[in-house]
């Protein structure tokens, strides 16, 4: 029923708020420690020009892959998306959370080194994919959905039916 889906969309994102809360404390409360004695901004900046280098290796040839195992036309990845991915895809926090168990002498470098990527693509990153999003005209929102009847409005439906899954969803909710 439409409760149920409602209720079961609350809970997860509740859930992963949550967990996505927990993970970015504990990178925070990494900044306040003062245990980053080997930083090296030169490592830093190479670490974070690899991982920018090899998200866009493994989106745009995985997405090529994905576009041509669809049939023409139907729940293609269009490049605009395939930007969006590769742009807004690079926060990672749970990476700090594995660094800081590395072992080995070099660990604290690691550790700083993914702290600096992970908090330049959460702020760099994360602050302009609003507006990457809205550039591509592919920012969705509530503009279509009445708070008092609970129901969508026009042709347009908040939630993105490319998957079969996500259509079924949405055709349910509108019932």
């Amino acid at each position: 029923t439409k409760l149920k889906v409602k209720s079961g969309c609350v809970y997860f994102a509740t859930v992963a708020t949550t967990m996505e809360s927990i993970v970015f404390l504990y990178m925070g409360m990494g900044v306040f420690t003062g245990r980053f004695q080997n930083w090296d901004i030169v490592f830093s900046l190479l670490g974070l020009l690899f991982c920018v280098i090899a998200r866009a290796l493994n989106i745009f040839p995985l997405s090529l892959i994905a576009n041509c195992c669809r049939r023409k036309g139907e729940n293609r990845i269009s490049l605009k998306a395939q930007c969006v991915l590769w742009f807004a895809g690079l926060r990672d926090a749970i990476a700090f959370a594995l660094s800081m168990n590395m072992p080995g002498p070099n660990s604290d470098s690691y550790s700083s080194a993914t702290l600096f990527i992970c908090m330049f693509t959460t702020i760099v990153c994360g602050g302009f994919t609003e507006n990457m999003l809205t550039r591509f005209g592919m920012k969705q929102g509530l503009d279509n959905y009445d708070d008092e009847s609970d129901d969508f409005i026009g042709d347009e439906n908040v939630i993105s039916t490319e998957s079969p899954l996500a259509r079924r969803l949405s055709d349910d909710l509108q019932k």
